[in-house]
C-alpha cells in the first residue's frame, strides 16, 4: 500500500488514457485497412502485388472515396457501442461503488479492457475478421462506463483520501487526476503511431495489453483499501 495515500488514482488514470488515446487513434486505420481488403479480396493485383499490400499504401487511387464512407461509418458504431450504453452505466457504478467498495470497482476497469484489447489484436492478426467484432471489443468498455467511468471511480478514491485533515487537498487531488489523464493523449497518440508505422496493428494492441496488466499489478498491490464501510 503506498504511503499515507499521497498516489491513489491518479497512476490508474494516466496510464488508462495512454490505452484510451491509443486505441482512438489506431481503430479507425484498422477499420479502414478492413474496409479495403474487403473491397479487393485477396489475391494478386498486378506486379505480384497482394491485397494486404496494395491497402497498406493507403493512396488515392487505392483508397476510393466509397471506403472512406464506410469507415467513417463503422468507426461511428464502433464509438456509439460503447459511448452510448456508457452513458447508463457511469450513472450506476457510483453507487455500486459506495457498495463494494472503490478498489474492487475499480478492478473491473484493466480487466474488461485486457479482453477488449485482446479483441483488437485478434481482429488485427485477423485482417479478413468482420468489423463487427470491434464492435463487440468497444461494448466491453461499456460496463465500466468507458472513459468518464474510470474518470468518476478516480474521483470516488480522491474524495476517499481526502477526509478529515486532508480535505484541503481535495480540489487539488482532483486537478491532478485531469491533468494526468490529458497528458498522456499527445503522447500517446504519437508513439502509438511510429509503433503502428513499424511494428503493425498488433504490437499496438499487445502494448495496450500490457498496459493494462500493470494497471491490474497496481490496483491488486498498491492501490489503498478503501477507507470506509457502506
Amino acid at each position: 500500500m503506498l504511503k499515507n495515500n499521497l498516489i491513489t488514482s491518479e497512476p490508474i488514470i494516466f496510464l488508462y488514457s495512454i490505452i484510451y488515446f491509443i486505441n482512438l487513434s489506431i481503430l479507425p486505420q484498422l477499420v479502414l485497412q478492413k474496409v479495403c481488403l474487403e473491397k479487393y479480396d485477396d489475391g494478386l493485383h498486378g506486379n505480384g502485388t497482394t491485397s494486404s499490400s496494395l491497402c497498406e499504401e493507403k493512396s488515392s487511387t487505392v483508397i476510393t472515396a466509397d471506403m472512406q464512407k464506410e469507415s467513417s461509418h463503422w468507426c461511428f458504431a464502433i464509438l456509439a457501442s460503447s459511448q452510448i450504453p456508457s452513458i447508463l452505466t457511469v450513472l450506476i457504478w457510483g453507487p455500486i461503488s459506495d457498495v463494494i467498495g472503490r478498489k474492487k470497482a475499480i478492478l473491473l476497469v484493466p480487466i474488461m479492457s485486457i479482453l477488449q484489447n485482446i479483441i483488437f489484436l485478434l481482429c488485427s492478426y485477423y485482417m479478413n475478421s468482420s468489423i463487427i467484432y470491434l464492435c463487440v471489443g468497444m461494448f466491453l468498455a461499456c460496463i465500466f462506463g468507458e472513459f468518464p467511468g474510470v474518470l468518476a471511480l478516480s474521483y470516488g478514491f480522491i474524495a476517499d483520501v481526502t477526509t478529515g485533515r486532508k480535505e484541503k487537498s481535495r480540489t487539488s487531488r482532483m486537478a491532478l487526476v485531469d491533468f494526468a489523464g490529458n497528458l498522456a493523449g499527445l503522447p500517446a497518440g504519437l508513439f502509438a503511431g511510429q509503433l503502428l508505422k513499424h511494428l503493425g496493428f498488433t504490437a499496438v494492441f499487445g502494448l495496450s495489453i500490457g498496459i493494462n496488466l500493470i494497471i491490474l499489478l497496481y490496483i491488486i498491490f498498491l492501490l489503498p483499501e478503501e477507507l470506509y464501510n457502506s
